[in-house]
Parts: C-alpha cells; structure tokens; sequence
C-alpha cells in the first residue's frame, strides 16, 4: 500500500519498463490510428443512401466534434497515463477491478477476430469488382483468400514497426486515387465540367432524400467516427507515447474527416441516385463517368484498404492480448514475443 507522500503506480502487474525497445514513431501510429477508426472512405455511402449527401456531411461533423474529439482527446490522455500494452481493458482495470478490465479486454479480442474474418472474403469482393468479374472460381477465390491472410500475418510477424510502414503505405496507395478523383471533381463546381470532361452537378451536394431512414443513418454514422481506442493497445511501442500520441490523434482526426467528407462531396456530383449507393458504390461511379481504367484504380484502392484494416486487426489484437498478459491479467506465456522481430 502506497503511504503518505508516495504516489501508487496505476501499473500494477509485471514490470515491464525494461521491455523491448519502443519502435513506433508519430507517423505509423497515425496510420495504424487511421487503419483502427476508418481505413478508407468506404461505408459512407450508406450514408448516403439513407440520408442523402447533405445530412452526411452535417452528421461527420456534428459527431466528429461532439463524439470522435473527445473520445480522442479522453484516449490521449489515458495513453499517456497508462503507457503500456493493452490500452482500454487496463483503463477499464484500474477503475472497476479486475474482473471488469479482462471482460473488457476478451469481449473486445472475440469482436476484433470476428471482424477481422471479414476481410479476406472483402478482398476477394472488392478485387473481382475492380476487375469487373462476374464471379471467380470458387478454388481461385481460396487460394487468394489464403495468400491475403499469410501475406499480411508475415506483417505481423515481422514486428510493429513494420506494419506501421506497411500501413503507412497502404494508407497512401488507398487515398490517393481518391485525391486525384477528388481534384478533377471539384474543377467542375463552378461549370459543370470537369478538366476531364465528366459531368458535375453542384446542386447534388445539398440534396437529402425523402423519409431519411434515421436509424440505420445513425448506425453507419457512429460505426464510423468511433473506435479512437483502438489506437490505445499498442501504447506500449510508441517512442515518447506522451509527446506523440495526443499529435497522431490530432492528425488522424483531421485526415478521416476529410477521408469521409471530400470522397462524398466528390462523387455526389457525379451520381445522384441516392437509392443506388451502397458499399462499393464509389468504383460503379467511377468506372460508370470515367471508364473502367479508373474503376480498376479505385477498386485496387479499395482493396489497399482492406489489407491495412486486416493488417491492423491482427495487430490490434495481439498487443491488446500482449498487454493483458504482461499485466499479469492473463497467462504471461500469451505475451511472449519471438526473439528475432519482438512481435
């Protein structure tokens, strides 16, 4: 027990100062942030569907500074405050116990590992879109299925630092075809032309759709801007966590609202048959104004995210059980690394 004057650690399972060199720097853990909250512009279409291109922008920003700056501000803080592995479920320990901090912590792991078996499959989905397949073979599906997932765990495998450059570059190769689509759309606001010739109509941008169907809006919405805790797991690798993680936060935040809001703005000019957007509706739009090279583009975008949303769902688990069990929350043996990578 702590006695007057002595301050009590807020960790109180294994030491783990001395553990291996902290690796991730401002830059991966913007990334690996971005990868744990949006991962691409994709899912805002339901949005737009549901409610139309205006009320979706409204909402992103609403929520973005009602909801998404204070979670991210409260995830800065306790980062910093507990600068270890395991992020949330040792927030959740030191202020309900114990056994609330690991309900936490494997309630979530079971929710990361369902989620994360999505994006093979999603993979697959957004690859036969971009190339505008019909259907590919079940046996072709599986082997690039498997390859996904082993190309991606080898990531992991190789150490954190290398999937915080690897999402790094999965999160340039994403959006920048969505940038350069963005630029040529917004040239044609002010004549309804853009330099490429596509056909732009600015009044699309402010339009709503009858009878909003509010709930499922909402959903899509908070599913969206949520999840800034995510980025909390791995604070145990990040090089001077109190100096770098409130700045990542600060600028994953401004790079996903822009990642939500100019990719509607963008494309709402282009298509406003609201009922048809869906997920994967900015490749139909794309390929539909300008070609199917630029479908091809958008859909290989597309599928950078997903391997950088899959990237990161291993990583989010691993180091939200490694900090669990460094934290003696869990067996110890589930935090033990391999000698050559330290993952």
């Amino acid at each position: 027990m702590a006695t007057a004057g002595e301050s009590k650690p807020l960790l109180e399972g294994k030491d783990v100062k001395n553990h291996v060199p902290r690796t991730v720097t401002l830059w991966s853990l913007v990334a690996l942030t971005y990868f744990a909250i949006a991962g691409g512009p994709e899912g805002t279409e339901t949005m737009v569907q549901t409610a139309g291109p205006f009320n979706a922008i409204l909402g992103i920003l609403i929520v973005g500074i009602l909801w998404s700056i204070p979670t991210a501000m409260m995830t800065a803080e306790l980062s910093t405050a507990f600068p270890e592995n395991g992020g949330f479920t040792l927030w959740v320990r030191a202020a309900f116990g114990d056994f609330f901090g690991e309900m936490a912590g494997w309630l979530q792991f079971v929710s990361g590992a369902v989620d994360a078996a999505l994006y093979p499959g999603l993979f697959v989905a957004y690859l036969g879109q971009a190339l505008d397949l019909e259907g590919m073979h079940p046996a072709a599906s599986w082997t690039v299925q498997i390859l996904f997932v082993a190309a991606l765990a080898a990531l992991n495998l190789a150490g954190i630092a290398q999937v915080g450059h690897g999402s790094i570059l999965f999160m340039c190769l994403l959006l920048t075809p969505f940038a350069v689509i963005i630029f040529i759309a917004f040239t044609g606001v002010f004549n309804g032309t853009t330099i490429t010739g596509w056909e732009f109509e600015s009044k699309n941008l402010v339009e709503t759709v009858p009878n909003p169907d509010w709930h499922a809006f909402l959903a899509v919405l908070l599913w969206n801007m949520g999840s800034w805790e995510g980025a909390s797991v791995c604070a145990g690798e990040v090089a001077n966590v109190r100096e770098v993680f409130p700045v990542a936060l600060a600028i994953t935040f401004v790079i996903v609202v822009l990642n939500y809001a100019l990719p509607i703005l963008a494309f709402a000019g282009f298509d406003d048959n609201w009922d048809a957007w869906d997920n994967g509706h900015y490749i139909e739009i794309t390929r539909s104004v300008g070609g199917p090279n630029w479908g091809i583009v958008l859909g290989c975008a597309q599928c950078f995210s997903v391997a950088g949303l899959f990237a990161n769902g291993i990583n989010k688990n691993a180091y939200q059980i490694c900090g669990m069990g460094e934290q003696g929350m869990i067996p110890s043996v589930i935090a033990t690394r391999l000698s050559w990578t330290q993952a």
